[in-house]
Formats: structure tokens, C-alpha cells, sequence
């Protein structure tokens, strides 16, 4: 009799763990103390100065003269990063982790290659007043300043790419947020572009940046491979689906390749935050704007 007990005990325990944990899990979404990148069935990739699912841990490693150290999203606020760096010095990063869980960090072991974080002694920061990692023009080729991993390999269908960026000019050709054989960039007039499967299948928006301006730039690709794209509060879906699939996703941030002298591609501005999604975030996407806009208040 204990032992038929103690069994049904088990199983009703077990029953109400397996139900708790499918009700977090299909409310993960809607779920506020759950860190951007883990919700909305998390994402595939998620960089920023802020915690957004790191819980704490490292967010970028940055590196100066003093060497090279890890902070956390409250150190980068609390002025750690310029202390370290040291008054009149500048920091760069040299390794930007992926919050999302998946270990899809950034980095960059070439000095010249790695974006500002401390210019000075004084913490880089996007228009709107918020600590970034500040993309540059390096040279009289152009040559720009990236970070890169391995890919994520073609095929995909649907994806969300979201980011907080700034330019600081218009001039360049086509500057690029996150690149690879499928990248979201900008066209020759500055209007957002995603390049689905190679430049034969994209879609250009006339939607436009301006310069030194804070913006939250979102491209989505539905399950029927129909993007749409938006530029802060406004939006435009393509007329027509896309006829391939995407191709490799997430190597470089700031560029689409890494042989970026002279090729008048890489980001010239403000980075503050990139996510990655795969799969239809049709029904999510405005909730996730919602909480990276009431964070940087972009608009």
C-alpha cells in the first residue's frame, strides 16, 4: 500500500513539473523577467551592452593598453570599462557575446579590425545617450572595423533580424549590420535593404536613414518567405516572395566579408544592439520592437 502511494505520489509530482514547464514555456513570450533574447522561443543569435540574457555574466571583452578584460552589463554602465581603460586612452572590442545561449560569439584577434567601445577615456555611446560599440572608417581605403564567427549555414526559410544602429554618413555604397551571403544592409540611398539569397533575391524599401540618428531597423521573412521590413515606426512588405532560400546567416557584424579594405561596405556608426531570430516571428515581431524601443526610445 506505501509503495503504490509513494508511486502515485511520484506521478502527480511529475505530471505537475512536466505541466509547469510546458506553461512557461508556451508563455515564454509574454514572460517580462525573461531577458529579450530568451523569449519568442529565443533567438538564434543576440548581441548587446545590455542584459538581455546573459543573466549577469560577460557581455563584451574589450581591449586597451592595460590588456584585455571581460565586463558585464552593469559594468558597462557603472563606468568600469573606462577605468580600466585609464583617462586619455581608447578601448576596442575584441570579443562580443551572444546572450541568446548558443555560443554564436563575436570577436576579432586583428587590432586594426575591432570596433571602438572607449574613445579617450569616455565610453562610446549611440545618439540617444546609450553605451555602444562605435563602427569605423580606418584608412583612406575605407577599410572598416568588424567582428566575425562562423556562419550559420544557409537554408533557412523565416528569420528576424533587429538592431539599434546609428551611420554617420550617407556617403558609403552600401553599409552593412550584420552580413554573410544573406545580410541586412543598407542601399546606395541609405534605404534598408535585406539581401535574401545573393543580390538576385532581396528587397529594397525606400525606407531611409538619417545620419547621426538612433534607429531601430527590423527585417522579417515570414513562413511563406514575404518580408517585410521597418525603419523605427514604419514599415513596408514586399509585393512578392522570395523564390530561394536564405542563404549563410550571422558572420560579421559591421561588414558582409572579411576582406573589407576599399570595398566601401562596412558600417560606418553606432551599434548597440543586433538579434537574430529564425523562424516566423510574424505574430512577435511588434512585442520585440516594443521592448528594444522602450529600452533605447528610438521613437
Amino acid at each position: 500500500m506505501l509503495s503504490e502511494r509513494l508511486t502515485s505520489s511520484k506521478d502527480f509530482l511529475k505530471s505537475n513539473l512536466v505541466s509547469g514547464w510546458d506553461f512557461l514555456s508556451s508563455s515564454a513570450g509574454d514572460y517580462p523577467n525573461l531577458g529579450i533574447a530568451q523569449r519568442f522561443g529565443g533567438a538564434a543569435a543576440a548581441y548587446s551592452l545590455r542584459d538581455i540574457g546573459v543573466n549577469n555574466g560577460p557581455v563584451v571583452d574589450v581591449r586597451c593598453s592595460n590588456g584585455t578584460a571581460p565586463f558585464s552589463a552593469l559594468q558597462v554602465s557603472g563606468g568600469a570599462i573606462e577605468a580600466f581603460v585609464g583617462s586619455g586612452n581608447d578601448g576596442f572590442v575584441s570579443k562580443w557575446y551572444d546572450q541568446s545561449g548558443n555560443g554564436r560569439h563575436m570577436s576579432q584577434s586583428n587590432t586594426a579590425d575591432q570596433p571602438r567601445i572607449v574613445n579617450s577615456g569616455t565610453l562610446e555611446t549611440d545618439p540617444g545617450g546609450n553605451p555602444t560599440v562605435k563602427f569605423l572608417n580606418v584608412g583612406t581605403n575605407l577599410g572598416s572595423t568588424f567582428l566575425e564567427r562562423s556562419i550559420i549555414a544557409a537554408g533557412e526559410t523565416s528569420l528576424a533580424y533587429l538592431t539599434v544602429s546609428s551611420i554617420s554618413t550617407t556617403v558609403p555604397t552600401r553599409q552593412t549590420f550584420n552580413g554573410a551571403s544573406t545580410d541586412l544592409c543598407l542601399n546606395s540611398n541609405s534605404m534598408v535593404r535585406l539581401r535574401y539569397n545573393g543580390s538576385s533575391d532581396q528587397h529594397t524599401s525606400s525606407l531611409a536613414l538619417s545620419a547621426n540618428t538612433n534607429h531601430l531597423i527590423v527585417a522579417s521573412v515570414n513562413s511563406s518567405k514575404v518580408s517585410t521590413l521597418h525603419l523605427d515606426d514604419s514599415s513596408q512588405t514586399n509585393s512578392s516572395a522570395f523564390t530561394g532560400d536564405a542563404l549563410s546567416l550571422n558572420q560579421f557584424l559591421g561588414e558582409n566579408s572579411d576582406s573589407a579594405d576599399g570595398d566601401n561596405l562596412g558600417l560606418q556608426g553606432t551599434m548597440s544592439e543586433m538579434i537574430l531570430y529564425l523562424g516566423d516571428k510574424t505574430d512577435n515581431i511588434t512585442d520585440i520592437k516594443n521592448d528594444m524601443n522602450n529600452y533605447y526610445n528610438v521613437y
